[in-house]
């Protein structure tokens, strides 16, 4: 009787060690496949890792711009950011007329390859549009001196802002850049987009929002 015991609790442990064996191995399947979909390339766009958001699209390739007024519009939500004297300007500030809000960074590839589209836009659209071209600063990758250098060094001159504490890109939810917002003169968001856009996509878009 005694060995019929013992063997009945050796085999109700093995059971239990079994099960628990099981069960780690699928969390660790699970974790591993989690941390392999976070770490993905992303085609067109650079993560922004310091602000959390939800996007559309993983890949960087986001909605297609569109311009004019949409069922879908919201209202663009409030949030401040620094111009390049360091006084603080309101995104209530841009109501009245049609915005164009860029966020970017010297170090994302995109956006710098794209800077002199933007550059162009501004010289065609600057006296019937706002721009707000917003640098993402997180103090290591992206300085405020960093970025003023290279907008110098390039000879930029649309308007550029700074995002120091992530109020703008929380605010909009930007998680990948580049990312660019259209903004009707009523301050509704009325399109996206993730990732590089041609110079040709932005201006039909701005001529679609003017219109509206």
């Amino acid at each position: 009787m005694i060995s019929v015991v013992v063997l009945v609790a050796v085999v109700a442990v093995a059971v239990v060690a079994y099960r628990a064996l099981s069960a780690g191995q699928m969390s660790s399947s699970t974790s591993a496949g989690s941390a392999s979909t976070s770490s993905s390339s992303i085609d067109q766009s650079q993560a922004l890792s310091q602000s959390p958001g939800n996007s559309s699209s993983a890949n960087g390739s986001g909605s297609a711009m569109s311009g004019g007024s949409s069922g879908n519009s919201q209202a663009l939500p409030s949030f401040s950011v620094l111009d390049s004297s360091g006084a603080k300007v309101s995104s209530d500030s841009v109501i009245g007329k049609p915005t164009f809000i860029g966020f970017w960074a010297t170090w994302c590839p995109n956006c710098v390859s794209e800077a002199p589209d933007i550059q162009k836009l501004y010289d065609t659209y600057g006296d019937r549009v706002n721009f707000m071209m917003i640098d993402c600063v997180d103090g290591q990758r992206e300085t405020v001196d960093i970025a003023k250098q290279w907008i110098e060094s390039k000879g930029y001159t649309y308007p550029v802002y700074f995002d120091t504490t992530n109020q703008a890109s929380l605010a909009l939810r930007v998680q990948y850049l580049p990312t660019i917002y259209l903004v009707d003169a009523q301050g509704n968001v009325t399109s996206m987009k993730i990732g590089s856009t041609s110079f040709d996509a932005m201006a039909t878009a701005l001529d679609g929002l003017l219109a509206s």
